[in-house]
């Protein structure tokens, strides 16, 4: 039973960093710098930023680490999420005036979520916090214990397979799919901590560094010769191009990114703030191959803004319908929805639903939720959209050049 839980099989944790940034304000100061200032659009300047949005650049930094390294984005892990006091950021008014009822091109009210309150994010005060969990946040189930938790992933693993998101038993239908993923793991201890919590799994990770999943392969190398039940793996993957080593659908918990986005978006260029209603999406996947960064030929000067796009289709795609997709920034809104809903800010792909801000009050951090539509409301929006079509009147330039003549 000792091996059931990766904490005791793995190696005695060495030096743990965090990375801890400055205030909501400052992010936002920098932003504006970034991404309105005319000075810096003039001469074509970006702020100094390292390159997070390049292999190499992880590859490097993880060169020199040793397996019990451990680096925390953000300056807080999972054990902070277990309980965690927040409030709502409500970005209705970056929606106004865009030519679109907000309320339903996000399948829901805007930035809602159930026990949230009213509040800006720049008002905090105690009457409009709430206190809630991960698992709460998430949807998913959090046992008494590690062993119980093994008893029933073993259940379902007699049942079904994961990773190619199929039942092993047609006929058997009381299967539970709370897998979890997790973007941009880096040697994190994000994972271990979702196991020692009793959460369901599997844990699957995945990083664009071929670099650290070795070393946490080497990190929890006792856990996976001598568990007799793994509930968690790492994978080499790149979430930008299609996260091809999933199958579409096989996500049945939700997704969690606690700092790729956010880093992307300090290191990509500047994102289009225009107000024209371009908003630069294909409507396709990425590609599975090539860069990670897609250019986009009728939009000059802002290709990186595909690149976090990509990442939304790619989540999009291994998620189950109804699933939620969390993700952590000091970006607000008006950057960030940006950078993931395009310039429009609006889900009119017909993606997602209830997307929720929140501040995350005590750690200075803001969390965004983003819920896969489900398939029921995905063809109540195409029958809508389809009955837009027929009321659609279409006058042929025949017709009225005849009509102008009289």
């Amino acid at each position: 039973p000792e091996h059931s839980n990766p904490k005791t099989c793995n190696l005695q944790i060495k030096n743990t960093t965090t990375m801890s940034f400055l205030g909501l304000a400052s992010r936002k100061f920098f932003d504006n710098l970034q991404h309105k200032s005319s000075t810096l659009s003039r001469f074509n300047l970006r702020l100094p930023c390292p390159p997070y949005h390049s292999p190499d650049f992880w590859d490097r930094t993880y060169k020199d680490m040793e397996p019990g390294d451990v680096h925390e984005w953000g300056g807080f892990d999972l054990n902070d999420l277990m309980n965690f006091r927040y409030e709502k950021v409500d970005y209705s008014h970056l929606l106004a005036g865009r030519g679109a009822d907000a309320s339903v091109e996000h399948g829901g009210s805007v930035g809602s979520d159930s026990g949230e309150s009213s509040s800006g994010q720049d008002q905090s005060s105690e009457s409009n916090i709430q206190q809630s969990s991960l698992a709460q946040w998430m949807g998913i189930s959090q046992y008494s214990s590690p062993e119980e938790a093994s008893q029933i992933y073993v259940q379902n693993q007699n049942n079904y397979n994961y990773v190619t998101n199929k039942p092993n038993d047609i006929n058997n239908n009381n299967k539970i799919n709370e897998s979890i993923l997790l973007l941009g793991c880096g040697n994190s201890k994000v994972g271990e901590q979702f196991i020692i919590h009793s959460f369901l799994g599997p844990i699957i990770q995945i990083d664009i560094s071929s670099k650290v999943t070795q070393l946490m392969n080497r990190r929890y190398e006792k856990y996976f010769k001598e568990a007799p039940i793994k509930r968690m793996e790492y994978l080499v993957d790149d979430a930008a191009s299609g996260l091809t080593s999933l199958e579409p659908g096989c996500i049945g918990g939700g997704v969690l990114d606690k700092g790729l986005v956010d880093v992307l978006h300090r290191s990509l260029g500047k994102i289009d703030m225009r107000d024209d209603d371009f908003d630069g999406l294909d409507g396709g996947l990425p590609n599975s191959g090539g860069g990670s960064l897609q250019k986009n030929k009728t939009n000059e000067g802002f290709d990186d803004d595909m690149t976090i796009r990509n990442i939304m289709k790619s989540v999009y795609r291994v998620l189950q319908p109804s699933r939620p997709f969390i993700f952590f920034s000091q970006s607000s809104p008006e950057f960030i929805l940006r950078r993931t809903l395009g310039k429009s800010m609006m889900c009119r792909e017909g993606m997602w639903k209830d997307v929720s801000v929140v501040n995350l009050v005590d750690y200075n951090m803001l969390m965004y939720k983003f819920v896969k539509i489900s398939d029921e409301e995905r063809s109540e929006l195409d029958n809508d959209k389809e009955n837009d079509r027929k009321k659609t009147v279409v006058i042929s330039p025949k017709k009225y050049k005849r009509k102008a003549g009289r």
